[in-house]
């Protein structure tokens, strides 16, 4: 077990990292009227990506016209931008305008295999974490665990 003299260790592994972003996600994605359509965009997604690859199930999501997967795309493409700093994006990411699904599909084509191939990994990794928690805060009100610990903590729950 990892840890600091007291035990307590303040660093969090990259698998918690890119949980905390998709939960941080997903409570914003709750608030946004389209949760169901999200939701249900986050169980077809990798199979899409699997299919169709990244750039192509991307640009659908992001082109759809639904609101839900576009909010989708759009936090999908900005986990894969910087990925807790690890992001082959990242820097050319930073020259780019507009919604993070734009200038993460203008990165896809400017950059190489590798790249594509670590982003087209990322996201399937960074969706089941997605998957998860927007199951768990479907929407007959089911609380997140961040929704749920701020009520505990306020005394509420």
């Amino acid at each position: 077990m990892s840890g600091t003299a007291s035990g307590h260790d303040t660093k969090r592994s990259f698998d918690q990292k890119r949980a905390r972003h998709a939960l941080d996600c997903v409570n914003e994605a709750r608030g946004k009227g389209e949760f169901d359509r999200y939701r249900q965009s986050a169980k077809g997604l990798p199979v899409a990506i699997l299919i169709n690859g990244l750039g192509q199930a991307l640009a659908a999501e992001y082109a759809s016209g639904d609101k839900g997967r576009k909010f989708l795309a759009n936090h999908l493409a900005c986990w894969l931008l910087d990925a807790g700093g690890t992001s082959p994006y990242r820097e050319q990411a930073g020259k780019e305008e507009g919604d993070a699904a734009v200038r993460l599909l203008n990165c896809v084509v400017k950059q190489d295999q590798h790249a594509y191939l670590w982003a087209q990994r990322e996201a399937l990794v960074w969706l089941k974490w997605l998957k998860l928690f927007a199951t768990a805060a479907d929407s007959s009100g089911t609380e997140t665990p961040d929704d749920a610990d701020g009520k505990r903590a306020a005394g509420d729950g």
